[in-house]
């Protein structure tokens, strides 16, 4: 069985309409996420910021278990092996998921002993909850990704982030406290569930074989791997300060994030459901055009929100967020300066996959996370804004250098 890069998508879908349909959902879920912030931030003591920031950092690091390659092994599936692989995803679906459900609940009462922290225990559980949602409809989601019905996924976007915020803010308004971060979430998995099993007619059928199980284990192993080191080098910042500097720093470092860098990685994700199916369908073609176009299509889109969130910070901090934010004010700003590097870090790892180049993915990904951590550690006494400044450098060293590499294999192989 062979991968098709040429995947079945629809000639007059350009990547600039997807990404102008896809970036229109994303300024809708980024208002929302503005009300989410604004009221957690009136709603919520420093302390209990830290607390969220355990909560939700220990569950994407867990969710990145889930990132198996199994969607991209869909979308790059060639026509007559799509049914079987949905088929053998549908099932590996079951059991990633459901392990990671597992795994979080059997964790969650350790973290919370350790941080001191009972509501963390609880906490964790209820973020598990939508594990065991998602396998209902996962392979309906990368069937509408391959075919690049791109509205429709923006509509569903919206459904499931905006949704969100506007549940979280709203149970935080009305005194709900750390709970308003974990039920919106089961809510919104349902009507997710409920919305993709209209769009998509696909369900499951008969059992695949021993052979095609194991090989979209073999494929997904890497982009796993990879994934779990993105998620890491994302978020084992959050962990490592909660335990060295304690749960009140945490919460001035995650209120900047969640409020800054927050906003820009959900619009990275959001252009990502377009860049992938565009490199797979042309990357054969025009191997440096591609690469170039998509990368620079993901600058233009990200940069403004950067710049704009960053000039204005001073403002809208003490204005929007409330007196007792604003010494996070400048921390919030230099966050601006580790989104250059995730865009090209992101693109490049995407048009990676799309080659089918999964060993250079691995690498570029664990020498993130190798240096972001040594960043970190380096800097973990010095103020939280020179951690953030650290960070930055380490991660744009590390990005460009990824992406020379890549751009000289493009060249070796043209």
């Amino acid at each position: 069985m062979t991968l098709s890069l040429a995947a079945a998508a629809p000639a007059g879908k350009g990547l600039a309409g997807q990404f102008i349909t896809l970036g229109a959902a994303e300024m809708a879920n980024r208002m929302t996420r503005i009300a989410t912030a604004l009221a957690l931030a009136w709603a919520l003591t420093p302390a209990a910021f830290g607390v969220a920031a355990l909560a939700l950092t220990t569950s994407e690091i867990l969710r990145a278990l889930t990132q198996t390659g199994i969607g991209a092994r869909i979308v790059n599936a060639s026509d007559e092996d799509l049914d079987a692989v949905c088929n053998a995803a549908y099932r590996l679906n079951w059991w990633a998921y459901g392990c990671v459900a597992a795994l979080q609940c059997a964790i969650a009462y350790p973290v919370a002993q350790h941080f001191a922290e009972p509501q963390l225990g609880w906490l964790l559980c209820l973020l598990a909850i939508p594990y065991l949602l998602y396998p209902l409809v996962a392979v309906q989601v990368y069937r509408l990704q391959r075919r690049q019905e791109t509205r429709a996924m923006a509509m569903m976007l919206l459904v499931l982030i905006s949704g969100d915020n506007l549940l979280t803010a709203l149970m935080a308004i009305c005194g709900a406290g750390l709970w308003s971060l974990a039920v919106p979430k089961i809510i919104c998995a349902l009507a997710w569930v409920a919305g993709y099993r209209w769009l998509e007619s696909w369900r499951p059928g008969q059992r695949p074989s021993r052979q095609l199980l194991m090989g979209t284990l073999r494929f997904g192993a890497a982009v796993l791997l990879s994934e779990l080191l993105q998620a890491l080098r994302q978020h084992a910042d959050k962990l490592v300060i909660g335990h060295m500097l304690g749960v009140v720093l945490l919460g001035q470092y995650f209120f900047a994030f969640n409020a800054g860098l927050g906003i820009t990685t959900a619009l990275i994700a959001a252009a990502s459901v377009a860049l992938l199916p565009y490199f797979s369908r042309t990357a054969g073609k025009s191997p440096m055009g591609a690469y170039v176009k998509g990368t620079a299509m993901l600058f233009a889109v990200v940069t403004p929100f950067v710049a704009a969130q960053v000039a204005l910070a001073p403002w809208y901090v003490p204005l929007v967020f409330g007196s007792k934010w604003v010494p996070a004010t400048e921390l919030l700003m230099l966050m601006g300066l580790l989104a250059m590097p995730f865009v090209l870090s992101r693109a490049t790892s995407l048009y990676l996959r799309a080659r089918g180049w999964m060993a250079l993915d691995v690498k570029a990904s664990a020498t993130q996370a190798i240096a972001g951590l040594a960043a970190l550690l380096l800097a973990i006494h010095q103020p939280l804004e020179t951690i953030v400044i650290w960070q930055a450098v380490s991660a744009a060293l590390v990005s460009v250098t990824f992406a020379l590499i890549t751009l000289k294999r493009i060249g070796a192989q043209s």
